[in-house]
This record gives structure tokens, sequence and C-alpha cells, in this order.
């Protein structure tokens, strides 16, 4: 199950984060080319590299984002980490999935 709601969820992740900073007209183009790389490394796994695009926005919410993205996926994050997002951020969707990891 959890293998068929990850892609989902990135890529409705990534329509939002692009595009609704842009609809906005709050994201400059440099933003967006930012916004993009970062779900394009969301998609490939590479954590390292979301979070340190993430951590540079002025949006606090794209860096919450990667890390919601990184734990829900398979074999990411430490069950103290999980536990400890899952419970700051109990309105977030999927904590279904948040508990089973």
């Amino acid at each position: 199950m959890q293998r068929r709601v990850l892609p989902s969820l990135l890529a409705i992740a990534g329509v939002l984060a692009v595009l609704l900073p842009v609809a906005a007209g709050a994201a400059a183009p440099a933003e967006r080319a930012d916004l993009v790389r970062i779900m394009n490394d969301i998609r490939s796994n590479n954590w390292i590299e979301a979070e340190t695009l993430a951590a540079a926005q002025p949006n606090r919410l794209v860096a919450k984002l990667v890390t919601f993205y990184r734990l829900l996926a398979p074999d990411s994050g430490t069950p103290a980490e999980i536990a400890r997002f899952a419970a700051a951020n109990p309105d977030w969707p999927f904590q279904w999935i948040l508990r089973a990891r």
C-alpha cells in the first residue's frame, strides 16, 4: 500500500509546491527552480540535497515537507524521529503510515 501512496503524494506535493507560489506571484524564478530541484531530489530519494535546498527557502513549510516525505519513505528516519514528527504534526495526513514505520 505504501508504495502506491508515496508516488501520489509526491505528485500532489510537486504540483502544489511549484504552482501555488507561482500562481500567487510569490516565487522568484530562482526560487521556482529550487522548488523543482527539491521535488526532483525527493523523487530520487536524495534527501541530503533536498533538505539542504529546503533549508535555504524562505518558506519553512518547504523544509517540513521534505522531512515529511523522507519519513514516509521506506528505510528512512529513526523510530524516534518519526514519532517526534507525528506527535508535533498530528493533523498531517498519513499518520497511519508514520505509526506503522
